[in-house]
């Protein structure tokens, strides 16, 4: 029988974590301090309610992580036998996105009421978004 994964982040003692001012409201960001993930939900948070496009998202994640550690973030970019960094980032950034299925990395921001999701603009390109009002979060 396969043990249920805890996505939770609201036992875990916040003082670990980063917490970023949204409004005025200081805010956790669920995910471990200098990961991909956090990253990613750093950048998200700071542009809350606003399309971010790929480009854009790798850009600031590279810029925020090449301040955090440069060295750690040149040898995560040049793994070998993996995935191109823009790639991996892209499926970290779509993994936050599930609030259902085997990998419900979403839920640590649902249970927070807000949510990442993917989105399509007029010109039909594709973008990120952090919902967080929860009026407008859809899970």
């Amino acid at each position: 029988m396969a043990i249920s994964r805890n996505y939770s982040f609201l036992r875990k003692t916040p003082e670990v974590f980063d917490e970023i001012s949204i409004n005025g409201k200081g805010v956790i960001i669920p995910a471990r301090l200098g990961s991909i993930f956090w990253a990613v939900l750093r950048v998200a948070y700071g542009r809350c309610n606003q399309p971010i496009y790929p480009d854009q998202l790798a850009e600031a994640v590279q810029e925020l992580m090449l301040d955090r550690d440069s060295a750690a973030w040149q040898a995560h970019c040049e793994k070998p036998n993996r995935k191109p960094w823009r790639e991996r980032l892209m499926l970290n950034a779509m993994m936050l996105t599930r609030t259902s299925g085997n990998n419900r990395y979403g839920l640590r921001l649902a249970e927070r009421g807000h949510a990442l999701s993917m989105e399509r603009d007029g010109k039909v390109r594709t973008y990120f978004i952090l919902r967080t009002n929860p009026r407008e979060v859809r899970h």
